[in-house]
């Protein structure tokens, strides 16, 4: 299945959905895999990973919420291939340890609705922006954005 997917970038290949995609991935022989992580500490298997597979596994710290650091995972990327086979978006939360899900109208909270909506949606529109040109290239392609 993954065998044309040469070049891949993975946000938040860190944890969850997109650590067990890199696993996968480096599984399959990749030429590179970037995976971006917000925290050393969150990171530390996705780190490992990395020194266990240096020519491929090319681990990034980005806060992808931030567009800045979005802009600067794609030089970093444009410095290593001029193409991407595979960009996953694994980026996204429902709750933290202050909030709950939410299980009524009467437990809505503006800020957190925000900060929700920055965490789900923010980070895919900046890599949709970001990596449009690496992405388009003579072979398929493919953009996801998943989410537990």
């Amino acid at each position: 299945m993954y065998e044309d997917f040469g070049e891949i970038l993975i946000n938040g290949g860190n944890r969850g959905l997109g650590l067990g995609f890199v696993k996968q991935l480096l599984s399959q022989a990749p030429q590179k895999i970037f995976a971006t992580y917000r925290s050393a500490e969150t990171a530390k298997e996705l780190l490992e990973l990395a020194t266990n597979n240096p020519r491929v596994l090319i681990p990034i710290l980005a806060d992808s919420t931030c567009e800045e650091d979005v802009s600067n995972v794609a030089k970093m990327v444009s410095q290593e291939t001029n193409k991407l086979d595979l960009v996953i978006n694994c980026v996204g939360y429902l709750h933290n340890a202050e909030h709950g899900p939410e299980k009524s109208l009467r437990q809505i909270n503006a800020n957190q609705l925000l900060e929700s909506a920055k965490m789900n949606a923010l980070p895919t529109l900046l890599l949709a922006k970001y990596f449009q040109k690496p992405l388009k290239h003579d072979q398929p392609s493919v953009f996801s954005a998943i989410s537990a």
